[in-house]
């Protein structure tokens, strides 16, 4: 029987979706070429970016057929180069879960064409206070992306101006270590996936090749009381913040610095923040939220 929990059906697909996209991305890592483009803002793009948002974008359009979907990619480079496009299509056409069933509440583009729409529809779609869209960043931190380090498939449940439902996919996360640093890749496994839906807090599982695996509540941290055991989360190579600034901001706290947490990619700052040092309390039996 199907849960009644609110959003269970949005979050089942949402988890799958991303662990499927999260697979493709993996496949582009492995190959020698990962097609990378230029961005009309010269921000860097690569094969993974257009493939993993037309796999997200048709399984959900699939199931939600009325809700919109917002993405940051479109069509146009893949039109204009049919060599890519290839590429996109062999991608798209070859990655699927291992679980039939799982694979099953999943669609898939059925041809090029249908490929290119999907991508397209998501760089049409608007949110707004009045309507129900998913809001997705198919690779947050392309940058690192291309150089094997941290990145995230990211998708949102947005109604009606309040985000329900939230989805990351970290494909290189390796809490092994209890740390979280670019440098430290999952490269045996497909890393984890985080989750939440609004007032049931946040969960966690690993990611691999089939049904959702399960998944275990993260608990908020406990209260620091000296800021000496703070830790910061920033990145030096990033221009959107003022670095020189939060090393004043920590020598004035007396927080430890240079800080140990440094990542690229945004939504991975947000996981450090909630998860980092707690891997040692996760040795215990997971809770299973599988949809």
């Amino acid at each position: 029987m199907e849960s009644t929990d609110p959003y269970h059906r949005e979050l089942s697909i949402a988890c799958l979706a991303v662990q499927r996209a999260a697979l493709l991305t993996k496949k582009v890592l492995d190959a020698v070429d990962k097609g990378t483009l230029d961005k009309s803002d010269s921000t860097p793009v690569t094969i993974a970016d257009f493939t993993a948002q037309a796999l997200i974008v048709s399984a959900i359009h699939h199931v939600f057929p009325e809700d919109t979907i917002v993405g940051e990619e479109d069509s146009m480079a893949l039109r204009q180069d049919e060599s890519l496009l290839e590429r996109a299509w062999d991608l798209v056409s070859s990655v699927q879960l291992e679980d039939e069933e799982s694979e099953a509440l999943l669609y898939s583009p059925g041809s090029k064409e249908e490929m290119l729409e999907l991508i397209d529809l998501g760089a049409l779609g608007t949110c707004s206070p009045h309507n129900r869209s998913w809001v997705l960043d198919p690779v947050d931190g392309t940058a690192t992306f291309m150089q094997g380090q941290q990145y995230a498939v990211c998708l949102a449940l947005v109604e009606n101006g309040r985000q329900k439902v939230g989805v990351l996919g970290c494909p290189n996360l390796n809490l092994s270590s209890g740390r979280m640093h670019e440098d430290i890749v999952d490269h045996d496994g497909y890393g984890h996936q985080l989750f939440a839906v609004a007032g049931q807090g946040a969960y966690m599982r690993r990611m691999g090749r089939g049904a959702l695996l399960p998944a275990r509540r993260v608990e908020p941290r406990p209260q620091i009381s000296d800021f000496k055991d703070l830790d910061f989360v920033d990145c030096v190579a990033s221009t959107s913040s003022n670095y020189d600034s939060h090393a004043h901001f920590a020598s004035y706290l007396g927080v430890p610095w240079p800080h140990t947490t440094d990542l690229w990619a945004a939504q991975l700052r947000y996981v450090a923040i909630a998860v980092i040092r707690l891997t040692a309390a996760w040795a215990g039996p997971w809770r299973s939220v599988t949809g």
